[in-house]
């Protein structure tokens, strides 16, 4: 064996070691990125199921009630919708019930209440053209709740790693009552 060989073949393993460092240093970033968008993005579809399973269950709940629901009974259900949506930070959640009804083809609010915390969600102004006033069309009241909170994603918080960055959850549920055509709120005006 040639004496130069040896010394030739290390020095080609030492500069393999090298790329592979080099790829590696590339590559990893990528994949850990890729794993923590497949876990973001996840998170965000299972949230936007609890979304709208907790608005459904503000709209069922209220509806169920016969002809009036006190607003402590509507406080309640922002509670628990609190503990539906567990173990989310709830804090940014806000929950806004509306009951409409229409007097002389105008669509008119006969109460509004909203939870306490979080920021208001996008304000409800029906028209006779869209569902909400083709439900009132017949004199029935019609309950919407809209239900919306900021989105925070595993790593939203550590600089540059805002993959899901400023997307707001929000949903809206449309519901008539079901045991009586009008659904009062008390005491009136529903706080």
């Amino acid at each position: 064996m040639a004496p130069w060989l040896p010394s030739a073949m290390s020095r080609r393993r030492g500069s393999s070691r090298g790329v592979a460092a080099i790829e590696f240093a590339i590559v990893a970033p990528l994949l850990i990125a890729l794993v923590l968008g497949t876990f973001n993005l996840t998170q965000l579809i299972a949230m936007k199921r609890k979304v709208a399973a907790a608005t459904e269950l503000v709209a069922d709940l209220v509806t169920r009630h016969d002809t009036e629901i006190a607003s402590t009974s509507i406080d309640d259900y922002f509670v628990a919708v609190e503990l539906a949506l567990r173990p989310v930070d709830v804090s940014t959640m806000h929950i806004d019930l509306y009951n409409f009804y229409q007097e002389a083809g105008t669509i008119k609010t006969r109460w509004k209440k909203s939870s306490a915390n979080g920021t208001a969600c996008t304000t409800q102004t029906p028209t006779t053209r869209d569902p909400v006033g083709e439900l009132t069309n017949d004199g029935k009241d019609v309950v919407v709740a809209v239900l919306c909170m900021p989105f925070l994603a595993l790593g939203d918080t550590a600089p540059g790693m805002q993959m899901f960055g400023g997307i707001k959850l929000e949903k809206k549920v449309v519901m008539r009552p079901r045991q009586s055509v009008t659904l009062a709120c008390t005491p009136a005006p529903c706080p």
